[in-house]
């Protein structure tokens, strides 16, 4: 390998890292500044937490519009777009004179900041494919499953020190610095592979309707981060308020269970194929998820459901870039839109397992939520593997075989 292409890669590395630990960075890295955000703008909690929803709801919607426009229009102009909005739109979050403009440029501000999360993932799937694709995706996991540990830790160091419009002030000097790297970045989407569909929405709906192994892979994804959700949302009160924990303690517990899941997509990268992974991982996800909600109901320790659960976050790492690899090689030519559904429904799915995590005095809701997610994990897991042995390629728009190298050819 030249020096060339070596630096090359490394910048690819770095800028598509720095894009994916984006979204958890825009939606924790203010969390310790909450407290003191609402007494300086005399808001209600309720109203300052829906500055969080509002940017979790803008990263999902925005997902779905730019990942289908970067299928038709090629990656680094939509992120150029998509990195100025969340610019302009942190500058509004910095000079807010009430949370009521808070929240509104909070949304917008999670609009332009989906366009990192989705082409991250696209960029990868237009430069890899296979096990060399799982590989990549893997490392850039890593790096997702740790941002969400260091945004509000890095947060909490900024807030000691400055206040909280000055972690916005960090936010806003972050993405100058991506979209000046932007500019450096090359077009990975060749002109041959773009789609030509006049609306497109309609993509979205192709994927899921034309191709059935996506469509598993992508249930499969979306369980995975029902287990994720429900941990994180219900994590808090189960070890704190049920098991006695200290708040440093948690701390603690968190920052080592985000861990373990790094550890995860690590080990992604010894399996012999992504399938493997993924099979090996769902299967995991659901015997911990079974012990965990045993220890749960039948002999609370609060050791043994944190092992549990630790081992659990570790298989879902496995699973994660695995899944992913393979849907998005299932649809080379719609990667942005792939990609948008593979990141804005497990927002979705995010939303809706957090409330009911939350049910119970002692993790019964959690529990519960995680066997479920993981049990629906497997089975969409082993049917998308079962599937993919019989149908290896992927339809393209009109239901055709999709072969890439013709294409190229001609």
């Amino acid at each position: 390998m030249t020096d060339k292409t070596l630096s090359g890669t490394v910048f690819m590395v770095l800028f598509l890292a720095a894009l994916t630990a984006f979204g958890p960075f825009v939606t924790d890295f203010y969390l310790p500044a909450m407290p003191s955000q609402a007494v300086e703008l005399n808001a209600s909690a309720s109203l300052t937490q829906a500055g969080l929803s509002a940017s979790m709801w803008g990263l999902a919607i925005g997902q779905l519009i730019i990942g289908p426009l970067s299928d038709r229009k090629g990656r680094k102009i939509p992120l150029l777009y998509s990195l100025g909005v969340f610019s302009v739109a942190t500058v509004g979050c910095i000079i807010a004179p009430s949370m009521e403009f808070f929240v509104a440029a909070r949304f917008i501000q999670g609009l332009g900041g989906a366009g990192g999360i989705v082409l991250a993932k696209s960029i990868a799937s237009d430069l890899y494919s296979g096990r060399d694709l799982a590989k990549f995706l893997s490392v850039i996991g890593a790096v997702q499953g740790l941002a969400p540990v260091l945004g509000p830790m890095c947060g909490a160091l900024v807030n000691q020190y400055l206040n909280w419009r000055d972690i916005f002030v960090v936010l806003l000097a972050i993405g100058l610095v991506l979209l000046v790297a932007t500019l450096f970045f090359k077009e990975t989407l060749a002109g041959y592979r773009r789609s030509n569909q006049s609306l497109p929405f309609s993509s979205l709906f192709t994927l899921v309707k034309s191709d059935t192994p996506f469509a598993l892979l992508l249930c499969q994804q979306c369980a995975g981060f029902g287990l994720l959700f429900a941990y994180i949302s219900a994590s808090p009160f189960l070890f704190q308020n049920y098991f006695g924990l200290s708040a440093i303690s948690y701390s603690l517990v968190f920052g080592l269970n985000s861990i373990m899941i790094a550890v995860g997509t690590f080990l992604c990268q010894r399996m012999r194929s992504a399938s493997d992974s993924l099979k090996i991982g769902s299967s995991l996800m659901l015997i911990l998820s079974v012990a965990c909600a045993g220890f749960i109901f039948l002999a609370p320790s609060v050791w043994a459901v944190e092992a549990c659960l630790a081992l659990a976050l570790m298989s879902l790492g496995m699973t994660l870039p695995s899944g992913t690899a393979m849907a998005l090689d299932r649809q080379k030519k719609r990667a942005g839109s792939a990609a948008a559904l593979l990141g804005a429904l497990g927002f979705v799915v995010g939303g809706l397992v957090a409330p009911l995590s939350g049910y119970g005095s002692q993790g019964e809701g959690l529990a519960v939520i995680i066997v479920a997610s993981t049990a629906i994990s497997l089975a969409c897991a082993l049917s998308a593997i079962a599937r993919l042995k019989r149908e290896p390629a992927a339809p393209d728009t009109h239901g055709e075989a999709l072969d890439l190298g013709d294409r190229h050819a001609k």
